[in-house]
């Protein structure tokens, strides 16, 4: 499995929640990892068309999965005022910089108005600086998680490939 999101980090931070959402489908391993570590309902989006089909068919049989085709920000912004409750979100959208090069700082700009309890995992904290994502830093990122929810802690772990640190989760201490 390709999946950067270890399911023992899942499980760890997971606590009570039920749903899972997940922008940057790719293979559609993380959603099984999701399936996996327990969620009863995922949300999934993928930009890239091809890839999104591979997925949908992979999962259309599964009535806990829901896969769109669409950029991350505006799906977020479209399904999120449907869920009631609190939610795990896994921010992985990102590479193909014929759009933009990573989202992630309008993607949490979309989840901030979120009503409920949440956490959010995001993967390759090695790149954020680098190259094509030069323009979001550790600072930036750590700041903008803040203004999502102040009380957030906020921990590094390896992902699935053993990479150190290169997983952030934030969480608030009073909910997990």
């Amino acid at each position: 499995m390709s999946a950067s999101l270890p399911i023992e980090i899942l499980k760890k931070y997971k606590g009570n929640f039920t749903k899972f959402f997940e922008t940057g489908t790719s293979t559609g391993d993380s959603t099984q990892t999701a399936l996996d570590a327990g969620f009863e309902e995922i949300f999934t989006v993928e930009f890239y068309k091809p890839t999104y089909e591979k997925a949908l068919k992979k999962f259309e049989f599964n009535e806990k999965v829901h896969v769109y085709h669409s950029e991350s920000v505006g799906c977020l912004k479209a399904v999120l005022p449907f869920i009631e409750d609190g939610i795990v979100f896994f921010l992985d959208a990102h590479a193909s910089c014929d759009q933009k090069c990573t989202p992630m700082l309008e993607e949490l700009d979309s989840i901030k108005g979120h009503k409920f309890p949440i956490v959010v995992m995001i993967d390759d904290m090695r790149l954020l600086g680098l190259q094509t994502w030069k323009k979001v830093t550790i600072p930036i990122l750590l700041d903008k998680l803040k203004e999502v929810n102040p009380n957030f802690e906020i921990v590094f772990e390896d992902n699935q490939h053993g990479v150190k640190g290169d997983l952030l989760v934030a969480f608030d201490p009073a909910v997990n």
